[in-house]
């Protein structure tokens, strides 16, 4: 995680309080003489320094440009839309960047033409079209390629351009693009002091590699970013990646209260492209640690939510999360038919993440073979996360267990153990129920069940066991009781005094919610699941 910097580069305290006031001068010196190019250049030949703290300066000087400067500079405008956009007060940014840019021309510098689509994107996919938002993330990196390395001015802008095009990434959950740009963006930030650059970077590394299961990699990056903090005071950064993935890594590591703590401590209102995710953070661990309903909990959620654009919801990260937080909810609230309802479209059902959810919901339905089967699927696959292995084998035990394989259960539960040891990271046994977990955790010992006491002691809400597929309204059950005798309609009607049309409507939805035809199939199937 080291990077290098050049000579010179690093303007960590009151180095860099001194640097800033010395351009600050330079630039307002140069703007009185009437030599507005002079200021544009300090401002980018020093923009790492400049964006650290107060990036007034960098507005001030865009709005002093004749505009006949400005249209000679056309990335200005953009640097103008983004010095605003830092200096407003998080509770009243607008999540929509400003895209006010001019279009990319051929004759624009390869340097002017990524900032140029950088700004694109970032309007586009603040606004929730993600992929005009990829689609201008890749017109900017082949503008990008195209700079010379020995260009200081680009080199000091690039880090806080290719940051945007991470977000873009991040949020199409293109990991496979997102992680090694992000390692490129740290070292490029590195080699030039941008200091806020190597912050953002830092904490969104944190938070991906704490939601992967890499706890320990998570809390390298973490205290990376903090100690960037702490060379910086002062330092202003609008993302709250390093802040989420702190509370990711305090739950993971069974500190409880921490993990509420800190995920508490996030503002909405200064969560901005990241609000799906502090509210789900919020949601699934208040829903194991208050007595508030799940049900109550989620939705809280779907109204916070309901405030981010409607079409940034759809992009494929975001639904994917906020279907996680949801089944979550579901299946703590003892509905795990409706998490198999949820996933009935099969090509949802095709992610690793969510081929997990299936497993959960099924074990927890006590249907064993379709648990086992979506299991598998998970931890077979190639390009898994690193926390689905641990949660695989957590089930996998809990299965085993309940079949009396007592061998194969402790074998899945000391590989559980071994990853949760190594990575600092336990949660994976917050899955099962209680009963399942006083089962499977003296398998591996008294050094397990030393470290994941707080879940097995602390009143942590865990899903309840032995959960219905099928869910009935009260009316729906009241009629289910009257089924016992063979009932024509309009006699179901009378003894529950409502109309025949409604008694009837009643039993079309549960022909439809036990998937049967008949009377007869209808009560054998409500007998299994224990409502008759």
């Amino acid at each position: 995680m080291s990077a290098t910097r050049r000579p010179g580069a690093s303007d960590s305290g009151t180095e860099g309080d001194s640097k800033r006031a010395r351009i600050t001068r330079e630039v307002f010196a140069a703007l009185a003489r009437g030599d507005w190019g002079g200021a544009a250049d300090l401002v980018e030949m020093n923009w790492a320094a400049l964006i650290v703290r107060d990036v007034s300066v960098i507005e001030v000087v865009a709005d002093a440009m004749p505009e006949s400067v400005r249209t000679a500079r056309p990335a200005w405008a953009v640097a103008r839309s983004y010095a605003r956009h830092l200096r407003l007060d998080p509770a009243v940014r607008p999540l929509v960047f400003a895209d006010s840019a001019p279009d990319p021309q051929p004759h624009h510098s390869p340097a002017e033409r990524a900032v140029l689509w950088t700004s694109r994107a970032a309007g586009a996919r603040t606004s929730g079209d993600i992929l005009a938002a990829i689609r201008a993330v890749e017109r900017a990196r082949e503008a990008a390629e195209l700079v010379a390395r020995e260009d200081t001015a680009a080199a000091q802008v690039l880090p806080t351009v290719m940051f945007q095009w991470i977000q873009t990434y991040v949020l199409a959950g293109r990991f496979d693009q997102a992680m090694p740009l992000l390692s490129e963006t740290f070292e490029r930030a590195g080699e030039v002091g941008n200091a806020r650059a190597q912050f953002d970077v830092a904490g969104v590394l944190g938070w991906v590699h704490s939601l992967s299961g890499l706890g320990r990699v998570a809390d390298d990056w973490l205290g990376q970013q903090r100690r960037i903090g702490e060379e910086h005071p002062g330092l202003i950064s609008p993302y709250v990646h390093g802040q989420l993935g702190q509370a990711v890594r305090a739950w993971d590591s069974v500190d409880l209260a921490a993990g509420l703590n800190r995920i508490e401590g996030i503002s909405l209102s200064e969560a901005g492209e990241m609000l799906p995710f502090v509210a789900g953070s919020r949601t699934l661990i208040k829903a194991r640690t208050e007595q508030t309903p799940p049900v109550a909990l989620l939705g809280e959620f779907d109204t916070i939510t309901a405030a981010y654009p409607a079409a940034l919801l759809d992009s494929p990260f975001i639904a994917g999360h906020n279907r996680l937080v949801r089944s979550d909810i579901l299946r703590l609230a003892g509905d795990s038919a409706a998490v198999v309802r949820m996933y009935a479209d099969e090509e949802i059902a095709a992610g690793t993440f969510d081929a997990t959810v299936l497993a959960h919901a099924y074990l927890l339905l006590d249907v064993p073979h379709r648990a086992r089967e979506y299991a598998h699927r998970a931890m077979d696959e190639p390009n898994t996360w690193p926390c689905i292995q641990p949660i695989g084998h957590v089930l996998l035990a809990a299965l085993d267990l309940r079949d009396g394989a007592t061998s194969d259960a402790a074998a899945h539960v000391a590989q559980a153990a071994d990853i949760g040891f190594e990575h600092d990271s336990f949660m994976s046994f917050a899955v099962l129920p209680h009963e399942d977990l006083r089962g499977i955790v003296p398998l591996a010992g008294d050094r397990l069940a030393a470290r994941i006491a707080p879940i097995m002691d602390s009143g942590l809400r865990l899903p309840p066991p032995l959960q219905r597929r099928v869910t009935l309204t009260p009316q729906e059950q009241r009629v289910i009781h009257r089924l016992v005798r063979d009932l024509t309609e309009q006699e179901l009607a009378d003894a529950l005094g409502i109309s025949r049309s409604t008694a009837r409507g009643h039993l079309q939805s549960l022909y439809r919610k036990f998937d049967v035809s008949d009377r007869t199939a209808l009560r054998a199937a409500a007998r299994r699941e224990g409502y008759m």
